[in-house]
């Protein structure tokens, strides 16, 4: 039984086969896309490179994360000309102005990452005992704002193709909790070659960087859930999804800068974090996800 509560996101049409050649099509291509721009890294690491140092390894990457985040929007165009045409992509690109919506979703979209990231910062700090020199709340705020306009904009790279293309498409054959916990999986996965390369650099420890994949993965992963809910109470807003994207990032951008270097080159800090949104996570999945049936078929 349908749960009248629940908000149609938008209908996908097509048998379950034609959706996964889809999805298939659109992993080959966005993997190949945003892995190739590794090539821009990996034949620059010599023999004599500074491990260990940020500023080289910034240095190094220089635009390739920039460009790595764009495989999932040419990979969601590409494969919906192929299999939709133009008429669906242009209603894939509506979604990105879907603005039409309570205030309430934007205010948890903008408000939900600082507000978890804070509360693992904290806690880490209060183990860590880092000295961390606060700037006035004004300070932090008006130039935390800045990098969400910035980092919102951006996130269109990412989120046309995570949550425009393929959750509608996951929900089309599979329940809310299995298609999200399959998106979040997917969507680390994708991360892991520009995750272990640049912690590789900076830790220079294999164990580090096993356990920043990891956390990196429980971190996105909670945050796919988030989106996802989100996402089905906005009518498939892409772009509530590119701004709880970006305010997720605004904030780890700060606290990391707060945190100081070493809070980059060692993993306890992302552990914290992604553990305060797991737990986050398993509430809305009680509250929330639980009471939600598979999905009808379009």
């Amino acid at each position: 039984m349908k749960n009248p509560d629940q908000k149609t996101i938008y209908k996908i049409t097509g048998d379950t086969q034609l959706l996964k050649k889809e999805i298939l099509f659109f992993l080959g291509f966005a993997s190949l896309f945003s892995w190739s721009a590794m090539l821009l890294v990996w034949p620059k690491i010599s023999s004599d490179f500074q491990f260990g140092s940020l500023k080289a390894v910034e240095e190094l990457f220089g635009i390739t994360p920039l460009l790595y985040g764009f495989g999932p929007f040419l990979s969601a165009i590409i494969v919906t000309l192929l299999f939709r045409g133009k008429k669906d992509l242009q209603a894939l690109f509506r979604k990105v102005i879907e603005w039409r919506v309570s205030v309430k979703w934007y205010l948890l979209a903008l408000f939900i990452p600082p507000l978890l990231q804070l509360i693992g910062f904290l806690i880490w700090n209060s183990f860590a005992k880092t000295s961390v020199a606060w700037p006035t709340f004004g300070e932090f705020v008006f130039s935390w704002l800045q990098i969400v306009m910035v980092a919102t904009l951006y996130y269109i790279s990412e989120e046309l193709g995570w949550r425009g293309f393929m959750q509608p498409r996951f929900l089309s054959f599979k329940n809310v909790l299995k298609s999200t916990l399959a998106l979040g999986i997917i969507w680390s996965v994708w991360h892991y070659p520009i995750w272990i390369t640049s912690t590789w650099l900076t830790a220079g420890s294999w164990g580090e960087v096993i356990e920043m994949v990891l956390a990196n993965t429980f971190y996105a992963t909670s945050i796919t859930f988030f989106i996802a809910w989100i996402f089905q109470n906005s009518n498939g807003s892409i772009l509530l999804a590119m701004l709880f994207h970006g305010a997720g990032q605004a904030t780890m951008i700060k606290l990391y800068s707060l945190a100081g270097d070493s809070a980059v080159t060692e993993s306890s800090l992302i552990i914290t974090i992604a553990t305060v949104y797991t737990v986050a996570v398993l509430i809305l999945i009680r509250a929330i996800f639980m009471t939600t049936t598979r999905p009808e078929k379009t």
